[in-house]
């Protein structure tokens, strides 16, 4: 599972980090109680059960939560998402993998998007993500969103611009830096070639839904190391961010 180191575009670090509270909604009594099960078990407080959306929005300003967990979305989830206040994270749950509605929703700034039908921990594997500053995605469905960027639905953000840019000029130079102690590495224009194999398997355990500290575990590095082979890794595959970088190595069959 999961995405884009960086926050998603609106959505700041600081408020990801503050929040400590959460409102459910879902028109399902019986689906709120489970959502609030993973909510619980994200370590967040349950500040509110509600059926839609934008209720949800009204009673996280009244008890200052910073997260919508929604599980169910419809054709005016997106309209809804882009009418609320910045800074109110919202992670949402469809009902199947279509292209459209996961491009759509990411498109208004949802921060994660995971299956109604997933478990109390997957959800709340995606909750932690996207309070650490990840846009995150269930891993069953990345396959559907191949092909898809966030510019071209619409435009990235000029923060997220900016974050990309970083990502970009940081693997640059650590690729030059690499270039001059002798390693043979290819041009970007060929991502398949080009990709080391410590950064394969850095982009096999991503689409696995490692996190980096899960996956320096794995690779019996530093989580330190693990940022360094993500920026290379942007880089080479022209992105800006796991969520993108997961979609083209989909596409380019480097991951399944």
């Amino acid at each position: 599972m999961t995405l884009l180191r960086p926050p998603p575009s609106r959505f700041a670090p600081a408020i990801a980090a503050a929040t400590t509270a959460a409102v459910v909604a879902d028109r399902w009594p019986l689906m709120r109680v489970g959502l609030a099960k993973a909510v619980s078990l994200a370590g967040l407080r349950v500040a509110g059960e509600v059926r839609d959306l934008a209720e949800a929005a009204g009673v996280a300003r009244q008890q200052e939560a910073g997260l919508v967990v929604v599980g169910d979305t419809d054709e005016t989830t997106s309209a809804t998402l882009r009418r609320l206040p910045a800074g109110l994270m919202v992670v949402a749950l469809v009902r199947q993998a279509t292209r459209d509605e996961l491009a759509s929703l990411l498109a208004a700034g949802v921060a994660g998007v995971s299956l109604r039908s997933s478990t109390p921990e997957e959800l709340c594997d995606i909750l932690r993500r996207a309070l650490d500053g990840e846009r995150a995605v269930a891993q069953a469905l990345v396959p559907a969103l191949a092909g898809w960027s966030e510019a071209g639905a619409g435009g990235r953000s000029k923060a997220s611009a900016s974050r990309g840019s970083e990502a970009r000029s940081a693997g640059a130079a650590a690729g030059a830096a690499a270039e001059g102690a002798g390693t043979n590495a290819a041009a970007p224009s060929d991502p398949q070639v080009s990709l080391t194999s410590k950064e394969r398997e850095v982009l096999i355990a991503l689409a696995a839904g490692a996190t980096n500290q899960q996956i320096a575990a794995q690779l019996f590095v530093s989580p330190a190391t693990v940022k360094t082979h993500l920026a290379h890794i942007y880089v080479k595959l022209d992105v800006g961010g796991r969520h993108e970088a997961l979609s083209r190595a989909v596409a380019l069959g480097i991951v399944h």
